[in-house]
């Protein structure tokens, strides 16, 4: 299946929840609907693993939201670092899984990429909550100043990371560089939660 589409899903489902307007619910539908079909555009995936990603997407989505305010009324009873801690260990849990139960490499390198960047993104809204506090201003020339600077600065460590990676790792395949690949997208996560805002 599609990890990007998997992830899309989830993050598009999760918008459409939430959302009160007319433009934001067709906009998260039409998000999670584009980032199946740019990964057919883009020759990543066949349609049977996007609609298969569709499928996942909504499963574990729909798994989280009937089961969400028990494990976050647990979760929330945690302190920071026993947050980041269950996180850690259940990322890495998942991450052996997926190097263990299957060879193909590019396989596993779409499924980690989303749970990569899900880790990061969760961290940092644990370290943002607790160290930063963001507040939105109502002044538009400071948010649109914050978009700018928070894309150009994401691209930029993308790439870095993206190069770096690439320099050390060239075409080898090894569960060291499914860590590497895994590594990337949760600092992307993070930067992306906490180092923008």
């Amino acid at each position: 299946p599609s990890g990007h589409t998997i992830f899309g899903t989830i993050l598009g489902l999760s918008f459409f929840e939430k959302s009160k307007k007319r433009w934001q619910i067709l906009a998260s539908i039409l998000f999670l609907l584009i980032m199946g079909i740019s990964r057919l555009v883009h020759g990543m995936h066949f349609l049977q693993d996007v609609v298969l990603g569709w499928l996942l997407g909504w499963l574990f989505f729909s798994i989280f939201h009937k089961s969400k305010k028990l494990v976050l009324f647990k979760f929330n009873s945690f302190s920071l670092l026993g947050k980041i801690t269950t996180i850690c260990i259940i990322a890495l849990i998942v991450f052996m899984i997926c190097t263990l139960s299957s060879n193909n490499f590019e396989f596993n390198k779409s499924l980690l990429s989303p749970l990569g960047a899900l880790l990061g993104g969760l961290i940092g809204i644990f370290i943002e909550s607790e160290f930063i506090a963001f507040r939105d201003t109502n002044k538009i020339t400071l948010n649109i100043l914050r978009v700018i600077i928070g894309l150009i600065s994401m691209v930029a460590i993308y790439l870095l990371l993206d190069l770096g990676y690439y320099a050390i790792v060239g075409n080898k395949q090894s569960i060291v560089v499914l860590f590497l690949y895994f590594f990337r997208y949760t600092t992307i996560g993070f930067w992306v939660t906490a180092g923008v805002s």
